[in-house]
């Protein structure tokens, strides 16, 4: 079994003329040797494979489904979408989905424009969509690959995407909206921006503000409208998606949102502020931090943290507001302020660290070994230590995570003693 396992995994390095050899290898009564030889296809990437990697969908040993799923993900390229879009027209759940679809894909199979291949392609392993894919019925996947290759023909596609992306199977709209992504224009954005953002379909809204991310700067007026969604979970993901696009114009929606009054959102608003902030900005980010009256000011520590790691100038900016902030009567300051300092990843805060071990609220303890643990190295960790016998039990929890963590040996006498501490019991 071995030998033939490992037959199947060497022979994708000889390529295309090993693809007859791995198709027999598929047949073998051993799974694991059915999983080497899928595996094997998917890295040569060729479509031959195509109809027998669908049928590994169907396998007997279901831990091979996943498999197939990541080895076809690789064969759905500009070479293959042709084959995928004529096996769409075939597949029964999509005639009845959109039947008025069919004469327009017949022309869309021989469009694939040879630019294709260059543009950044359906390989992209981030998208939402693909998370997912393990939660699809096998069955699904010719309708999603089809519908998803229509990405390369490019614009041509976009007035059937735009249909698909409001259609009521949900594997077809999520495809739709990956391909509205990859082809970028102006068409796609407005199809896209239709999507129905106050559904109930979490899976489908992910999705399309993963497609957004991808076109870029052009699609950073629709994301900042979505900031102002009802929904969190859309609020939160769009926060993400414009920190990771990194365009300035979307500062003053990102500053705004910090008043958000989900936790989470506020926390993914201030990790792409962080990334994105120059000296004004940083400025600003102060001025809300000294601002009593801000209702931003938690989220304004948060992104000054972030900044503290990211930005050329931390020191002068970043930490000493930080710092400051550590004296406020509000112990949700003083905890955004230790996560800040914590992002930072920078030593010079760990004296002021050392202080907030003693403070008398046992949330703001445990932010400060949560900051300790950021920064790392052995001066923090020794403080770390000090809280092993502390009287709440999620601050020694913490404690002891932090120092099994580091693999330092010194410290079992410490988590021994504290295992017999009065708090765990």
């Amino acid at each position: 079994k071995h030998v033939r396992q490992n037959a199947a995994a060497g022979l994708e390095k000889i390529g295309v003329q090993a693809i007859p050899i791995l198709l027999e290898a598929q047949k073998d009564a051993d799974w694991e040797v059915r999983a080497s030889a899928v595996d094997a296809l998917g890295a040569i990437g060729d479509v031959q494979a195509l109809p027998a990697l669908l049928e590994s969908l169907q396998d007997a040993e279901y831990a091979l489904h996943a498999r197939a799923e990541a080895a076809l993900l690789r064969l759905v390229d500009a070479q293959s979408a042709p084959d995928l879009i004529k096996m769409l027209q075939q597949h029964a759940s999509f005639k009845e989905a959109l039947p008025g679809w069919l004469p327009a894909l017949a022309a869309l199979a021989g469009e694939i424009p040879p630019e294709g291949a260059r543009q950044k392609g359906l390989r992209d392993r981030t998208c939402a969509v693909e998370e997912h894919l393990r939660q699809l019925a096998p069955a699904s996947y010719p309708l999603w690959a089809g519908v998803k290759a229509l990405g390369w023909v490019g614009q041509p596609a976009v007035p059937l995407l735009q249909d698909a992306v409001k259609c009521n199977q949900r594997v077809v709209a999520m495809a739709a909206a990956y391909a509205l992504g990859q082809i970028g224009s102006d068409q796609a954005l407005s199809a896209l921006a239709q999507v129905q953002w106050e559904s109930d379909d979490w899976q489908m809204q992910a999705n399309a503000i993963q497609a957004l991310q991808r076109i870029g700067a052009t699609a950073a007026p629709v994301l900042c409208d979505l900031l102002r969604s009802s929904k969190k979970n859309i609020r939160r993901d769009v926060a993400r998606a414009i920190g990771q696009i990194g365009t300035r114009q979307s500062l003053s929606s990102l500053f705004e949102a910090l008043k958000d009054p989900d936790p989470e959102v506020r926390a993914e608003v201030a990790e792409s502020l962080g990334k994105m902030t120059d000296a004004p900005a940083l400025a600003l980010l102060q001025a809300l931090i000294s601002n009593p009256e801000s209702s931003q000011r938690v989220g304004a520590l948060l992104a000054l943290g972030e900044a503290g790691a990211t930005c050329a100038f931390p020191l002068l900016h970043s930490i000493p507001a930080l710092i400051e902030s550590l004296k406020d009567e509000d112990a949700a300051l003083r905890r955004a302020a230790l996560q800040g300092l914590g992002k930072s990843h920078n030593p010079q805060g760990l004296p002021f660290l050392a202080a907030m071990l003693k403070d008398p609220e046992a949330s703001v303890r445990l932010a400060a070994v949560e900051a300790l643990q950021q920064i790392g190295g052995d001066a923090a960790l020794a403080l770390i230590a000090e809280k092993a016998q502390d009287s709440d039990w999620s601050v020694v929890r913490a404690t002891l995570e932090a120092l099994g963590r580091s693999g330092a040996a010194r410290f079992l006498p410490v988590i021994q003693g504290a295992s017999q501490h009065a708090t765990l019991e």
